[in-house]
């Protein structure tokens, strides 16, 4: 009898899904699927543990305001880079090194700048302005170009790490995103030619003057 209602106890017993698995809680299965459960939860466990602890291990990124000294030393090593024709350097100290990488390459190759010498002035808080001087060479001809630009110092929200806020200007004051400096030909200078009572004079008003007035821009225009 005793034999009989083992068995029969055995065949009441409904299968438990567990996790996605069927289990007979029967004897010793009961255990092996609290084992299973125990496994699962320790497997969680030491993943969440070893999560917080890769990160407790993750380098810091620096937030806040920058410092006088990041703001100096990441505006002279663009400049000084930028001065010595390194393109690659200058450009990995900006934000946006394929942008600055391209209008730098133009700066020499395009715009036919050589001899430029970059200094810095006085800083005020992130920007720091500077004095840009060079050589234009095209076709022989050299002449110098002094001007002004300046720069601003910001801190990546990634790498925490300070880099040059990178836009055209920076190159030069007057070019926006997405322009080029370029030296080339600028085309014979118009002129305006008026008559007594201080009308324009045009080809196309009196034809026959067309040939005079290409004489005098020939002769007048490249003093306009």
């Amino acid at each position: 009898m005793g034999s009989r209602r083992r068995v029969a106890e055995r065949r009441k017993t409904k299968p438990a899904v567990v996790g996605g698995m069927i289990a007979v809680v029967v004897g010793g299965a009961a255990f092996g699927v609290y084992a299973l459960y125990g496994a699962g939860a320790a497997a969680d466990d030491r993943t969440q543990n070893t999560s917080a602890s890769a990160e407790d291990h993750k380098p810091k990124v620096k937030t806040g305001p920058l410092s006088a000294t990041e703001v100096t030393t990441t505006a002279t090593t663009f400049l000084t880079s930028w001065q010595q024709g390194r393109v690659s350097a200058a450009a990995a100290a900006t934000s946006d090194s394929a942008a600055a990488t391209a209008l730098l390459t133009g700066y020499t190759k395009d715009a036919h700048l050589t001899g430029v010498t970059l200094t810095p002035g006085t800083r005020t808080g992130d920007k720091v302005p500077f004095s840009v001087k060079a050589t234009v060479t095209y076709k022989g001809l050299s002449k110098p170009l002094t001007y002004g630009s300046s720069l601003t110092v910001v801190r990546d929200t990634a790498t925490g790490k300070p880099r040059v806020d990178w836009t055209a200007s920076v190159v030069h004051p007057d070019l926006k995103d997405g322009d080029t400096l370029v030296t080339g030909e600028s085309g014979t200078p118009p002129i305006k030619a008026v008559d007594r009572n201080g009308g324009e004079i045009t080809e196309a008003t009196y034809p026959s003057l067309g040939t005079v007035l290409d004489g005098l821009r020939e002769k007048y225009g490249k003093k306009a």
